[in-house]
């Protein structure tokens, strides 16, 4: 799977903070391989309004998968934007059951 991260900052949210860039980004996918995870961290450091290309490659041996995706603000700051971008063709190779439901 192939997905795109950036970070931008703003200078007022809903209650009156300005925000700062995210240090990092991280995606992963629950559960893999008996209960396991698999993890991608992107750095963001200097990437403000950048794109960052991340590919990960994984094999479940279990028919539904959740994937989540989390931005990480420097610690001691209050809020990050982090934007993430998954192409409609972003997974290459996906094998449906009647079992399987794709979000």
């Amino acid at each position: 799977m192939t997905f795109y991260v950036a970070t931008t900052t703003v200078t007022q949210t809903l209650e009156n903070l300005s925000s700062v860039r995210a240090k990092s980004a991280e995606i992963s996918i629950h559960p893999y391989k008996q209960g396991g995870s698999v993890k991608a961290s992107i750095d963001l450091t200097d990437k403000e309004g950048l794109w960052v290309k991340k590919t990960i490659t994984f094999t479940p041996d279990i028919n539904y998968a959740y994937f989540v995706f989390s931005g990480l603000a420097p610690e001691g700051a209050g809020y990050s934007y982090t934007h993430l971008f998954v192409d409609r063709n972003a997974i290459k190779e996906l094998t449906t059951t009647p079992q399987m439901t794709v979000l």
